[in-house]
């Protein structure tokens, strides 16, 4: 009987692998899967560095990063599409907007732990663990959004994961890792660089990488 529910498990994971496989096209080519943009989590987020003193805009606590910059950011996004183009990115003409859970969620970050020394390095276990947590009130099609490593002042690098889910078994079907330079006055413009960069280095290069490894595998 063991070994019926061994073998039955391992036919369940192929089928999932082949489904997600399957899956994952529909971002490179025409499909009526629904595409969700589901926002930027910052709720595993970093801060390393001097953010108490930013430039010549006053002081700045942890709290008020969480408070006031999370949610502008994300805002941001839906309000400024030409400048933010997620549709661009991933070559869609058409995507939904639900940021209502990444909101949520990044509210409920514990400011005790956002700043930090050490570089977190999550791994990609890690982060789909923190995926399979969730609930974003969507079950169908695919969602997309940058899952927010580290802000590094020191090194003025933003580390950013792509991630592409699918949203019925919340499985990561796509992920790939960039670090991006920020850029511009006052913390909020200039981590929104790196969110802006990180959209044109897609948009621009590993849209097309990723493509090419995932349409062309047999």
């Amino acid at each position: 009987m063991k070994n019926v529910f061994y073998f039955l498990g391992l036919l369940l994971m192929s089928i999932t692998s082949v489904n997600a496989q399957e899956k994952v096209k529909d971002l490179f080519q025409a499909s009526e899967t629904q595409i969700t943009w589901l926002g930027i989590d910052f709720s595993k987020v970093k801060l390393i560095g001097q953010f108490s003193q930013f430039a010549d805009i006053g002081t700045k606590s942890a709290a008020n990063m969480k408070l006031e910059f999370f949610p502008e950011w994300n805002s941001m996004i839906i309000r400024e599409p030409s400048k933010y183009d997620v549709k661009g990115m991933i070559k869609k003409e058409r995507i939904e907007y639900n940021t209502k859970w990444v909101t949520e969620n990044n509210k409920k970050t514990p400011t005790e732990d956002l700043e930090a020394v050490n570089l977190p390095e999550y791994s990609k276990e890690f982060i789909q663990e923190h995926i399979k947590e969730q609930r974003y009130g969507i079950s169908n099609g695919l969602g997309i959004l940058f899952f927010v490593e580290y802000l590094n002042k020191t090194t003025e690098i933003a580390k950013i994961h792509f991630i592409a889910v699918d949203m019925d078994s919340r499985d990561i079907i796509l992920h790939d890792t960039m670090e991006s330079k920020p850029g511009g006055i006052g913390i909020k413009n200039y981590w929104a660089k790196s969110f802006s960069n990180t959209i044109s280095l897609i948009n621009s290069e590993r849209y097309f990488i990723w493509k090419d490894e995932i349409l062309e595998e047999k």
